[in-house]
């Protein structure tokens, strides 16, 4: 049985319609010179509220002494304004057909000159009601997109004319599921009612490898990722689209990227994703948002210095091991359009998700954001999400992101708000890679000798994070050796442990795009769909046991938790009355600090091996420096 969803009553602004002008003489006889009523009324016809609020009656040329005036047969009072009588009808007029007039005595006994003018108010817009399936619809297959809309003149989706029934019913054939459809019903009177058609599209799990768009361009690299797909070892490819120079992989026909000069030729577009599509794969697009050296140094050299991020006098901002003008402002129009257009272009391409990396602010302190306005930054990047979103699904791509491990519970360091971006997002992809975890973070001693334990732990406090929204948690896994030597039983561990908390899909890291195909097993489209989640219900950071399948009071607690943290006041968990969580007493809470401060000196101590001989990438270094707590 398909669910109907309705819109609420919206009304539009709809601009003014020309003032007419109306001279009605006497009925029964000619008056002689000076008898007759000339009546303006600034809106005519159906009018709608906003009309309706500002209509103006004028009588040219007449003294309140010799005319009478009347709405819907009531006598009321105009003013006198030079040589005119102005009558202002009241705001609130109820819904129907009103009559308003003004009367002159004739020179004649008995004879009167009356101008009308007939109008009728309609405040209610259009009603919407699509036909939702039940089920997700696959992305790939045929849609028809049902529904009824009552009360409209004309209807149109995306700006394409709708044919209604004669009882409002419409039935609308798509190639696809449309992503961010919107349906747009205009009455008589001009309401307008906007609605989108929130499809369930079936959002399929994904057994991915990262390969760059130099890695592409080789055979040596791109050989065995294929292969693997062959083998039915992964399913899809996570292909960088803009990689963390700022440098595009293909020719981009976005503005802002010819005028940047971003764009390469490392990959044909087209090319890679027929080759990776035709072998029944399916491709992710990795944009690195907001690290992009190549767009703010151009925008350094030619004054355009909004579009980066900058210090306290004005400069181009210095991010440490990233160096100077390398983060770009996301709090910046330009900025936001252009990655969201580079998302946009890669969709129409054939990309079947794209994934957003660097999205939040640099680690340090004593950074400004010209154009923030009074928001913090984690609320500016969760706009962005909220604006790229629907973009990018109307362009037929799923959406994502990469974040940090770190922000399931210290999302002030890197500006990262899991909840909030959850909203808006398909996915999001944590990187919760064992190396990058300190001695005793989730309660492991050694991270990276133990990958089963802190990725199952990690992965449950995400689970939890996106309770109440749409979107699912795909993990970022290692693949590299960074501190202890990783293998065959490394990998499978850590697939492992996403598995035990319902997540059968995840993206591999290597950064130099070599995989240990051996560390995974053959499967079957379908084989590898989401089981039965499990969910923290401890403070997150802490050791979450065995977890939960219970959503419900998962969310709960941690509605209660955040609710608790916003307010300053003691957590009391839910079904407790009175004995607070001792994880939120300040002894835990400061040695929980101490313990995330130590992975990140752990992390940056590693992080020159790292970049000695890979790339450097959200996905490849270490967590930041958590400088704040939620």
């Amino acid at each position: 049985m398909a669910k109907k969803r309705k819109t609420g009553r919206n009304v539009a602004i709809v601009g003014g319609v020309a003032a007419l002008l109306l001279v009605v003489g006497a009925a029964a006889s000619p008056l002689g010179a000076g008898s007759k009523v000339e009546l303006v009324a600034s809106q005519t016809g159906m009018l709608n509220a906003d009309a309706a609020k500002n209509l103006v009656f004028t009588i040219n040329g007449a003294k309140m002494s010799d005319v009478t005036l009347k709405l819907d047969g009531q006598e009321v009072q105009g003013t006198q304004e030079g040589d005119n009588i102005v009558y202002r009808a009241p705001s609130d007029l109820a819904d129907g057909k009103h009559t308003f007039s003004a009367s002159k005595d004739g020179r004649l006994p008995g004879r009167t000159a009356t101008s009308t003018q007939s109008f009728e108010i309609d405040t209610v817009a259009p009603v919407v009601t699509f036909e939702i399936p039940d089920e997700p619809v696959k992305m790939d297959q045929a849609f028809t997109l049902k529904g009824k809309v009552e009360g409209a003149k004309t209807a149109e989706i995306n700006g394409e004319q709708l044919d209604l029934a004669n009882d409002g019913s419409f039935s609308k054939e798509f190639a696809a599921p449309p992503r961010g459809a919107i349906l747009k019903a205009t009455d008589e009177a001009g309401n307008v009612t906007e609605q989108a058609a929130s499809i369930p599209v079936f959002n399929p799990a994904v057994r991915s490898v990262h390969i760059t768009a130099f890695g592409w361009s080789s055979s040596t690299l791109r050989e065995p990722v294929l292969q693997m797909l062959k083998d039915k070892k992964i399913d899809n490819v996570q292909l960088d689209i803009k990689d963390e120079d700022g440098i595009v992989g293909y020719q981009s026909e976005v503005p802002l990227a010819k005028a940047a000069g971003t764009g390469t030729d490392r990959y044909n577009a087209a090319d890679a994703l027929k080759q990776i599509h035709d072998l029944g794969g399916t491709v992710t697009g990795r944009i690195v948002a907001f690290r992009d050296p190549k767009l703010a140094g151009w925008a350094v050299k030619n004054g355009k210095m909004d579009l980066v991020i900058q210090n306290s006098s004005g400069g181009a901002y210095d991010a440490g091991k990233y160096g100077r003008a390398s983060f770009t402002n996301f709090a910046n129009s330009e900025v936001k359009d252009y990655n969201i257009s580079l998302a946009e272009e890669a969709a129409k391409l054939g990309f079947d998700q794209i994934m957003f990396d660097y999205i939040r602010k640099p680690e340090n302190s004593g950074q400004v954001y010209p154009g923030i306005g009074d928001r913090d930054a984690m609320t500016a990047i969760v706009d962005f999400v909220a604006e790229a979103a629907p973009r990018v699904r109307a362009a037929g791509a799923f959406v994502g992101a990469a974040v940090y491990g770190i922000s399931a519970f210290t999302p002030v360091s890197v500006a990262q708000d899991i909840p909030g971006m959850a909203k808006h997002l398909d996915f999001i992809a944590p990187m919760v890679y064992p190396s990058h975890w300190g001695p005793g973070e989730y309660s492991v001693a050694s991270p990276n000798s133990q990958p089963y334990d802190i990725v199952n732990r990690s992965v449950m406090e995400f689970n939890r994070l996106v309770l109440g929204t749409d979107c699912a948690i795909v993990p970022w896994l290692q693949d590299f050796s960074l501190g202890v030597r990783y293998g065959v039983a490394e990998v499978k561990a850590q697939i492992k442990a996403a598995a035990d908390a319902g997540i059968n899909g995840f993206y591999l890291w290597n950064a130099s795009s070599k995989y240990t195909a051996a560390a995974l097993e053959a499967m079957q489209p379908g084989d590898a769909q989401p089981g039965e989640l499990i969910y923290s219900m401890v403070r997150p950071g802490v050791n979450p046991g065995e977890g939960t399948k219970d959503a419900k009071a998962a969310e709960e607690y941690i509605k209660a938790y955040f609710e608790a943290k916003k307010n300053g006041t003691t957590f009391v968990p839910p079904g407790s009355q009175t004995t607070p969580d001792p994880a939120t007493t300040e002894g835990t809470e400061s040695s929980t600090e101490e313990s995330t401060d130590s992975a990140a000196d752990s992390a940056t101590q590693s992080e020159g091996t790292e970049s000695a001989s890979t790339e450097s990438t959200d996905g490849a270094t270490a967590s930041p420096s958590p400088s704040a707590t939620p």
